[in-house]
């Protein structure tokens, strides 16, 4: 990560601590493609955090109503670690795909999947380890 995409947390007790800030990545809009438009064509982007520590664990494009139970490979935007994940051709099945931890304190965030209905690789969250926030500084232009 460079300093362009990330901010360390001012303060005494979180100067370990990184904060997402724009621009993420190099991608200005949300995807637009079948899978959004399955869901009702609306989209929202999450930062999903660690519930134990708070540390930012993603920039995540989520499609449609509902709760976020997974994380699906080519809907992830930022870090560039997790984001390469889909278009990496080692990455072809669960077996290969690393678990979803804090980068910070390592908690198990989730675990890798195939969603049988699309075929498609994810990470199925684990409840109660993750906090998400919407980002508001992102725009949903349609």
């Amino acid at each position: 990560m460079n300093k362009e995409n990330i901010e360390k947390k001012e303060g005494s007790n979180n100067n370990n601590k990184i904060e997402f800030s724009a621009p993420y990545i190099g991608q200005k809009e949300m995807k637009r493609d079948s899978y959004r438009r399955e869901r009702g064509g609306t989209s929202v982007i999450l930062i999903v955090s660690c519930a134990n520590c708070e540390q930012p664990i993603m920039q995540y494009q989520k499609d449609g109503p509902g709760a976020l139970l997974r994380c699906y490979l080519d809907r992830i935007l930022f870090p560039k670690n997790l984001s390469s994940l889909q278009k990496n051709p080692n990455v072809t099945s669960t077996a290969t795909m690393p678990q979803l931890e804090c980068p910070s304190c390592k908690a198990h965030i989730g675990t890798p999947m195939v969603y049988e209905k699309e075929k498609r690789l994810a990470y199925r969250l684990i409840p109660n380890t993750y906090k998400k926030k919407k980002d508001k500084r992102t725009k949903d232009k349609k």
